[in-house]
């Protein structure tokens, strides 16, 4: 996941987390726009409704906004 976007500046709650020995660590206060996320697709993870008191806009770029790559290849 390719970050554009800083949490308390871009938006105030919700993102990504993963899940360790049952503990939910959110990792958007720790990264900045311009920075690469890398974690394993077995591990529990997820991401919390962004700003949920904010109705959505598509129209303006504003919010959480990021690049996603899968780097797993499906065999068929």
């Amino acid at each position: 996941i390719l970050n554009l976007t800083e949490y308390q500046k871009d938006f105030n709650s919700g993102g990504a987390y993963i899940k360790f020995k049952n503990k939910k660590i959110f990792l958007e206060d720790k990264l900045q726009s311009g920075d690469i996320l890398i974690y394993h697709g077995n591990s529990i993870h997820g991401v919390d409704e962004i700003d949920p008191h904010k109705k959505l806009n598509l129209i303006d770029f504003n919010g959480r906004i990021i690049l996603m790559n899968s780097l797993y290849q499906y065999k068929y």
